[in-house]
């Protein structure tokens, strides 16, 4: 774990992760997709590969990706982001017979 990534696992929350890496944000926004944006910047992490060894340059990293995870979410929901599992579900589709339906009325009457 490089230094920078250990003081933001140390954080309280992601205001304080905003702050020590110099990302601006509305309350607004992040009171409501704070799960949301921070899951987005762990995908966005993941996906980027390592950080670089500088400690400034990691910071930099870090903060260009939290950035890019918080401004999915300035014009957009966490229901259309479809960041967790159970928004992901919500796009499948299931058919239920109409004799299924009434076969289950039939014997809870």
């Amino acid at each position: 774990m490089d230094p920078v990534q250990r003081t933001i696992a140390e954080l309280d929350g992601a205001e304080a992760i905003f702050d020590y890496l110099g990302v601006g944000f509305e309350p607004q926004i992040l009171e409501v997709c704070r799960l949301h944006v921070l899951q987005r910047f762990h995908q966005y992490l993941e996906n980027a590969g390592c950080a670089p060894q500088q400690e400034e340059a990691t910071r930099t990293w870090y903060a260009a990706h939290l950035a890019l995870a918080y401004h999915d979410f300035i014009h957009s929901t966490p229901s259309r982001e479809r960041v967790f599992a159970v928004f992901q579900r919500g796009r499948e589709t299931v058919e239920v017979p109409v004799s299924v339906l009434r076969a289950g009325r039939a014997g809870g009457a």
